[in-house]
């Protein structure tokens, strides 16, 4: 999956797993989400980053798979609200 084929969430969540599972740092990674260096497969971009080709094919798929849906499954109702009232604005 390229980058133009990711939404928004799908762009930031992948941001977020180059910071955390990756050496990348942030600014880095937002760079890369944003796709100032091209419009890179999302697997290459993980490989760039150190990964070994299968965790960047897996990293490629959690991200393709993200959705705020099923992230927002697992909060409490109170939550849920809120995430609901954010993604209005």
């Amino acid at each position: 999956m390229k980058l133009s084929e990711l939404t928004k969430d799908q762009r930031g969540h992948l941001a977020w797993r180059l910071d955390h599972k990756t050496g990348m740092g942030l600014l880095t990674a937002s760079a890369y989400a944003r796709g100032e260096y091209g419009d890179m497969e999302v697997a290459h971009i993980f490989r760039l980053a150190g990964k070994s080709e299968r965790a960047a094919k897996i990293h490629a798929r959690k991200v393709a798979n993200y959705t705020i849906e099923a992230a927002s499954a697992k909060l409490s109702p109170e939550d849920r609200a809120i995430v609901g009232a954010l993604r209005r604005c």
